[in-house]
């Protein structure tokens, strides 16, 4: 009911259409929502969503990267340590104990969150999400069964892209989707995008590092 309601008051729907629902809903009749989306902007909604899943796939295969430089970074510094002596005796076994803790937070983060198999889940179901757009073109009108297909292809992977996925892949097409937009609000808007991209995927590596850097030559 609820659904039934912002379709008869949202914005995305023309008024002649708004008329058709309340018509069938006051005479009891059925219908599906995909006799009131255009074919084209399912095509576009279709093509969006496995964009935003190719570019999560990205992130997580850059967060994954990440992990692995910094636990490698961190071995190599408390290797270094206990080999090479680089800092003064009574620092040495706390410096230790410290990389091995960083090292131990980094390895449970990636073990936890299991980047790579997100990631490759993504990839897959945003291929299947592209054959499915590509299938697209020899439909000239949109059906219940196509929506039915979609929902099917979606709802396969366990994982989902994140909102600044979808909003990276639309910053990407400026000319479809942010076309309007002057050169000055569009730089604030992928300023925006991939600052807090960059924050979400290589932030806590980069504070450990820092950390470990911070120890190993000012000690």
């Amino acid at each position: 009911m609820q659904l039934l309601i912002w379709l008869t008051i949202s914005d995305k729907v023309f008024p002649k259409e708004r008329l058709i629902i309340w018509f069938h809903i006051c005479t009891l009749r059925p219908f599906y929502i995909g006799a009131f989306m255009p074919i084209e902007k399912f095509k576009t909604d279709v093509w969006t969503t496995a964009g935003a899943r190719f570019n999560a796939h990205r992130r997580l295969r850059n967060k994954q990267n990440a992990s692995i430089f910094c636990i490698s970074l961190l071995s190599l510094f408390n290797i270094s340590i206990v080999i090479f002596e680089i800092l003064p005796t009574k620092y040495n076994d706390n410096a230790s104990l410290l990389f091995s803790v960083f090292i131990i937070m980094v390895s449970l983060l990636e073990f936890s969150k299991d980047y790579a198999t997100k990631g490759e889940r993504l990839h897959v179901n945003a291929m299947a999400i592209n054959d499915f757009n590509k299938n697209l073109t020899l439909h000239q009108n949109l059906d219940q069964a196509l929506l039915d297909e979609y929902q099917r292809i979606k709802n396969s992977c366990a994982e989902n892209h994140e909102p600044y996925d979808m909003e990276l892949f639309r910053i990407q097409h400026r000319k479809i989707f942010y076309n309007e937009d002057s050169d000055y609000s569009f730089w604030w808007r992928i300023s925006s995008v991939r600052t807090n991209n960059i924050v979400r995927t290589y932030l806590i590596y980069g504070i450990l590092l820092t950390c470990a850097v911070g120890i190993f030559f000012f000690q």
